[in-house]
């Protein structure tokens, strides 16, 4: 009997595994953008996505990520990840390399403070403001900053 229930634990464990999935993007997108028009989006927000890159997927997107390349704050060059799901944008990522910590202020994050840890000179910092969590991870090379909805909020 206790090796049924070990075997039975065993699948259960595994089956809970499989459903643990990974999305990579969509699309990778290489074009000239705004972050200002970056910013005019909004967690919440349905978009519908129209691509022309790439002839293999479907014109509009309204599940999935999209990952942008070139997003210039005047010279600055970032990257940026919108996830949707059913036409509504619920993730923001943002890609800067360690060196342009100053667009965090354009990004709202005026000053870095909140649950901060630091080890081995790598820092994470998270924020929960109206029902929106973001994360801000950061070492040498890179800072990625992640928007999302707080499942635990109001939701």
């Amino acid at each position: 009997m206790k090796y049924h229930l070990l075997l039975l634990g065993f699948c259960l464990s595994l089956s809970s595994i499989a459903q643990i999935k990974v999305q990579s993007p969509t699309i990778h997108y290489v074009s000239n953008w705004d972050l200002e028009e970056v910013k005019s989006i909004a967690l919440g927000e349905k978009i519908l996505f129209q691509q022309n890159c790439s002839p293999g997927l479907p014109e509009n997107i309204t599940n999935g990520v999209v990952f942008f390349e070139n997003v210039y704050l005047e010279e600055e060059r970032i990257s940026v990840t919108i996830t949707f799901k059913d036409t509504v944008v619920v993730g923001l990522t943002f890609h800067l390399k360690a060196k342009q910590y100053h667009v965090l202020s354009e990004l709202g994050f005026e000053e870095i403070i909140g649950n901060t840890t630091t080890s081995k000179k790598s820092w994470t910092s998270t924020y929960i403001q109206d029902g929106i969590t973001s994360v801000i991870v950061a070492d040498r090379k890179k800072i990625v900053v992640v928007q999302s909805y707080n499942d635990r909020e109001g939701g």
